[in-house]
């Protein structure tokens, strides 16, 4: 995360893909955004019921957005389809020399 963020620009947004079937990286980013002062929220889209043939390959997706820069997540479009991340307690940071896969899967 510390390279990210030295690359980061002041107000920018990082954007973590989080669609994943057997993992899931949410407390991972939560617990991360915490520990580096940022705020994270999930974005779902979840494709219309009312499917047509043409949309038989959409899929659902999952982005993470990371900012400290509260005026992009109070906008709108962002605020109305954002739900914020708590991080849990008990979930340990990740680093470089620390990481548990088998919390993360599904």
């Amino acid at each position: 995360m510390a390279t990210y963020m030295r690359h980061l620009k002041p107000g920018g947004v990082l954007i973590f893909q989080a669609t994943n079937r057997f993992v899931d990286i949410t407390h991972v980013v939560a617990r991360l955004a915490l520990e580096y002062g940022l705020t994270a929220v999930l974005v779902s889209d979840i494709p219309d019921a009312q499917r047509t043939p043409h949309d038989y390959w959409l899929s659902s997706t999952d982005q993470i957005l990371v900012t400290r820069n509260r005026a992009f997540l109070d906008h709108p479009l962002i605020g109305d389809a954002a739900e914020p991340l708590t991080p849990r307690p008990d979930f340990p940071v990740w680093t470089d020399d620390f990481h548990n896969l088998l919390r993360v899967l599904k």
